[in-house]
């Protein structure tokens, strides 16, 4: 099965627990922030100035998928605010990067303002762009 399959299968079969920004006014793309994880689900509230609870849920929960929905590209480059979560193959560890650092490392500029779906999981990164007028997902692996 492909891994956008897998990962539908997985949202449909688990509750979501969303990570929610408090600074939702000003980050308002990133109330579609979800964490889907197969065994153990719970709610968390990410500030925009702190990951310290989001990094604890990581490190309990190490291959938990990070799943960003919706996100406007470009607004999301320009906002240095906004971190992009990836994983190490190492349990507890965790490097967050910069959204400008994320689309020079995997050339997400080609998207454009096009709504895409970053898709993080411990190996490797799945970029999903939604074709306009198309209701099929595109998968990229880089």
């Amino acid at each position: 099965m492909p891994y956008w399959d897998r990962l539908k299968v997985l949202a449909q079969k688990y509750p979501v627990a969303t990570i929610c920004y408090e600074d939702i006014e000003n980050y308002p793309h990133m109330k579609s922030m979800h964490v889907l994880e197969s065994h153990v689900l719970s709610r968390f509230v990410l500030s925009t100035n702190s990951n310290s609870s989001l990094h604890q849920a990581l490190v309990l929960n190490p291959k938990c998928t990070l799943y960003l929905g919706s996100v406007n590209c470009e607004h999301a480059a320009i906002s240095g605010s906004v971190k992009l979560l990836n994983f190490t193959q190492q349990n507890e560890q965790l490097f967050i990067e910069n959204w400008s650092d994320v689309l020079e490392k995997y050339g997400m500029e080609q998207f454009g303002k096009e709504r895409i779906l970053i898709v993080l999981n411990a190996h490797k990164v799945h970029i999903v762009r939604c074709d306009k007028g198309e209701e099929h997902m595109v998968v990229d692996e880089k």
